[in-house]
């Protein structure tokens, strides 16, 4: 960027993402042109109304908001991000004044550009004028003072969420694993959303309460102090209805704090997409399809154990005692996957399985065992785990096998960095392949595994990649081939079995098994 722009230029680099150069660059512009029309240094309030000012030589509009959000969370502390700031600030301002002014008798019938217009000219007709340079100042300050319409400012806040933001930096700025990126955002924007309704309802039901937890906490102790002074049933309905207080406010106080958390985690991953911790801040993000399959399965055989009891229960004490173990462990699994949204997806997993394991112990049957088989899936667990182990190697050889002279070989150091953020969203991939879909994880790790084979890899790695590919991924479309095969075969049979006789089905059934010889494999189940 050059040295030196015209307003609408520094705004043309805030659109590129070039956030410190434009804002210190709007910053000194600003000194440059009010600085001597005042005798005092300019900082606090006075800049906001100076910075509009210059934007009103630019076509920032209200679009832009999520970019100058972006821009805010991007520059981190010190006079950048005061400039930034600044920037916001004086945008909400003009944009503000400008619908006021659209509103004047006269004006209803302007366009945008000449409603802008009329503000530059207010600025210029000012500096113009014979007026000390002290006074100067305090009437730009003037200018839109009282003069701002607040439905468009309530309007231009809804530009400035985390969610437009985040929507903002993956369509136009981040470049590097953005699948992923954009996928890990949509998750926790989700989350968001429903955290914000929550808030809301919670705000209504809380009305004009207007008090604390812990001055009703307070109120609570004190009603017990003077229980036996009270009448029994006036003293219940006042204490139902601290506690439905207590309960809601904080559960108030929670969902704020977690609005704060989700937004904190957005911005790290908008403005520290390499750095961000997705295993850590999507820990609380429950699979929501995979709970409600979970469940209906517990239910299902939660039911089939109420319908077959122990006989004789009596004179098979083992066989009671192992069944209302199965019993029990099953109801806490119920109870678990109910109360999920208390606790963490890992928490409740670990509950699952552990009471998975008291059934496998205790006689679980078919029935039992089929629960249990689905909860373990040790599988695919065990190859996602050998992928990770891989993919971590990976990346420990490329650290320790850098390019040397990257100066000198710019090609080789950017086919070295295409391989390492490939390498590295695999691994995101992996650690968090429990919120998405098998096909899902399948996808993002061939693709990266392909831009890893496009940049120039060594032997070593094409090794480390092939066996990727052949241990996880071609395993899985195998995997998936073989289980099209059985469930074609399957229904074949059954309409073999109702159109002919038994040895017409046999035969049949022969020349299906010998035209699924061709998706056999290692390790193939096809009988």
């Amino acid at each position: 960027m050059q040295d030196k722009l015209e307003p609408q230029g520094y705004i043309d680099e805030l659109r590129k993402g070039n956030y410190i150069a434009a804002a210190m660059g709007l910053g000194q512009e600003l000194h440059d042109r009010y600085q001597k029309f005042s005798t005092e240094p300019l900082d606090g309030d006075v800049m906001i109304p100076l910075m509009t000012t210059l934007l009103a030589e630019t076509n920032i509009a209200i679009e832009d908001m999520p970019m100058i959000q972006h821009g805010i969370l991007s520059t981190g502390m010190g006079e950048q991000a005061g400039y930034m700031t600044h920037v916001l600030s004086a945008t909400l301002k003009l944009l503000s004044h400008e619908a006021w002014l659209k509103e004047q008798e006269g004006n209803q019938e302007k366009s945008p550009q000449d409603i802008r217009k009329m503000v530059r000219n207010e600025v210029t007709e000012l500096l113009e004028t014979n007026d000390n340079k002290v006074n100067k100042i305090k009437k730009i300050e003037e200018i839109a003072d009282g003069k701002e319409k607040k439905e468009t400012e309530a309007l231009i806040a809804k530009e400035m969420t985390y969610q437009k933001t985040f929507a903002y930096a993956v369509e136009h700025l981040i470049k590097e694993n953005n699948a992923l990126i954009r996928e890990t955002g949509n998750l926790l924007i989700k989350r968001l959303n429903e955290v914000e309704a929550e808030i809301e309802k919670l705000e209504g039901e809380k009305g004009s309460l207007d008090a604390t937890s812990i001055s009703l906490r307070i109120q609570l102790k004190k009603l017990n102090a003077d229980r036996d002074k009270l009448d029994k049933k006036q003293f219940i309905i006042q204490e139902n209805e601290l506690h439905e207080k207590i309960t809601l406010l904080e559960q108030l106080e929670k969902s704020r704090f977690l609005k704060l958390n989700l937004e904190d985690d957005l911005a790290r991953l908008i403005t520290q997409p390499k750095e961000f911790n997705a295993s850590k801040a999507l820990s609380w993000i429950s699979n929501e399809k995979t709970l409600q399959e979970a469940r209906q399965k517990v239910e299902s055989y939660l039911g089939f154990l109420n319908s077959n009891p122990i006989d004789e229960s009596e004179n098979n004490l083992d066989l009671l005692k192992a069944y209302d173990a199965r019993k029990y462990a099953a109801a806490m699994m119920l109870t678990a996957i109910k109360t999920a949204s208390l606790r963490s997806p890992e928490a409740t997993l670990t509950l699952l399985n552990d009471n998975a394991k008291i059934i496998e112990e205790n006689l679980p049957g078919k029935e039992g065992g089929d629960l249990v088989g689905w909860f373990s899936d040790g599988d695919s667990k065990e190859d996602l785990q050998e992928v990770q182990q891989k993919i971590a190697s990976y990346l420990t050889f490329l650290d320790q096998n850098v390019v040397e002279n990257p100066d000198e070989n710019p090609k080789l150091l950017k086919a070295y960095e295409a391989r390492k953020d490939a390498a590295e969203t695999m691994l995101m991939v992996v650690k968090t392949a429990s919120l998405r879909s098998p096909e899902a994880t399948l996808t993002l790790l061939k693709d990266n595994a392909k831009t890893i084979e496009k940049n120039l890899p060594g032997p070593w790695e094409l090794g480390i990649i092939a066996w990727i590919i052949d241990r996880f991924i071609n395993k899985s479309e195998m995997r998936k081939t073989t289980d099209d095969t059985l469930m074609s075969t399957k229904a074949q049979i059954k309409t073999l079995g109702t159109k002919n006789s038994f040895m017409q089905s046999k035969k049949m059934l022969e020349e299906i098994k010998g035209n699924g010889e061709e998706h056999k494999g290692p390790g193939s189940t096809i009988p």
